[in-house]
C-alpha cells in the first residue's frame, strides 16, 4: 500500500465529513468513515505482513547461501591442508582448531526459521541430519590429525569423507532452496561467495599498507594450488568459482599452519 492510496482513502473520509464541526452526524457517513479506516488499518496491516514475510523469506535465503559459503571456504581449508601436508600424513599435523572449525553451530544454522510444506520437511530433517554428521566428522578429523599414533592412511581417508560430505551438503542445500521456492540456485550462490570475498579482499587492501600488500602478493605468487579433479573440482564445475577458490586456498595458505609431531612413532622433532 502506498502513500498515494493512503491519501485517496483519507481524501474520500474527507469528503463524508464537516471541515468546521467535525465528523457529519448522518448514519450513512458516520458508517462511510468507520468502513473506510477499516479499510486503511486492514491495508497498512497486509502491507505490514508482507514487507515482515519478505525480510523472513531474505533472511532464509541468506541462512542457506551463507551455509554454502561456509562449506566453500573448508574446502578450500581442506585443500590446503592438503598441499602442507604433502603426504607426510605420519609425521606432520594442522595446529589444533583446524577441523574443530568447520562445525556449524545449531545457532549459526536456524534450519528451524526456514518455512517448508509438509512434503519438504523430509527434505530439511535430512539436510540437519547430515550437518550433524559433518559436525562429527569434523570433530574427528580434529581428534585423528592430532593423535601422532593414528594410523596415517585414515587420516587421509577422514580428509577425503569429510570433502565428500562437504560436496554433499552443498547439494542437499540447493536442492532445499528448489523445494522451497527460496532463491537459491547455482547463479544466485555464486554471486553471495563472489561479492563476498571481492569485499573480503577490498578491505585487505585497505587494511594492508603498499609494501605489506606487495609482499603478501608476491608470496601468494609463488602458491600453486592442487589439480582439482573428479570431485574435488565441485566448486570450480558447478559454481564456476575457480578463481575464488583459488584466491580463498591462497589466502588461508598463511593462517593454515601445519606442524610436525614432537612425539609418537612418526615423530621428526625430539621432545622437550
Amino acid at each position: 500500500m502506498t502513500e498515494i492510496d493512503i491519501r485517496d482513502l483519507l481524501e474520500q473520509i474527507s469528503q463524508h465529513t464537516d471541515a468546521w464541526n467535525g465528523w457529519s452526524t448522518t448514519p450513512l457517513t458516520v458508517l462511510t468513515m468507520i468502513a473506510s479506516i477499516v479499510t486503511i488499518l486492514g491495508l497498512i496491516l497486509i502491507f505490514y505482513e508482507y514487507l515482515k514475510y519478505r525480510a523472513s523469506k531474505e533472511r532464509q535465503e541468506l541462512i542457506v547461501k551463507d551455509l554454502i559459503r561456509h562449506l566453500f571456504i573448508n574446502a578450500a581449508i581442506m585443500e590446503v591442508v592438503r598441499m602442507k601436508m604433502a603426504g607426510n600424513w605420519e609425521k606432520m599435523h594442522p595446529t589444533e582448531g583446524v577441523f574443530s572449525r568447520f562445525c556449524v553451530l545449531d545457532t549459526d544454522l536456524q534450519l528451524d526459521k526456514i518455512r517448508v510444506k509438509d512434503d519438504s520437511y523430509t527434505r530439511l530433517h535430512s539436510v540437519s541430519l547430515t550437518l550433524r554428521n559433518y559436525n562429527i566428522m569434523s570433530e574427528l578429523a580434529e581428534k585423528h590429525f592430532n593423535d601422532p599414533n593414528f594410523d596415517p592412511k585414515e587420516k587421509e581417508r577422514d580428509l577425503d569423507e569429510l570433502w565428500t560430505r562437504t560436496k554433499r551438503i552443498t547439494e542437499k542445500l540447493l536442492d532445499l532452496g528448489e523445494y522451497t521456492k527460496l532463491r537459491i540456485n547455482k547463479a544466485t550462490v555464486q554471486q553471495f561467495v563472489i561479492d563476498y570475498y571481492e569485499e573480503e579482499k577490498r578491505k585487505r587492501e585497505e587494511d594492508l599498507s603498499a609494501k605489506e600488500l606487495e609482499e603478501l602478493v608476491k608470496k601468494e605468487l609463488k602458491i600453486y594450488p592442487l589439480p582439482r579433479l573428479g570431485d574435488k573440482a565441485f566448486y570450480d564445475k558447478a559454481f564456476e568459482l575457480s578463481g575464488i577458490f583459488d584466491y580463498c586456498v591462497k589466502n588461508r595458505h598463511h593462517s593454515t599452519r601445519v606442524i610436525p609431531f614432537t612425539s609418537g612413532p612418526y615423530s621428526t622433532v625430539s621432545s622437550r
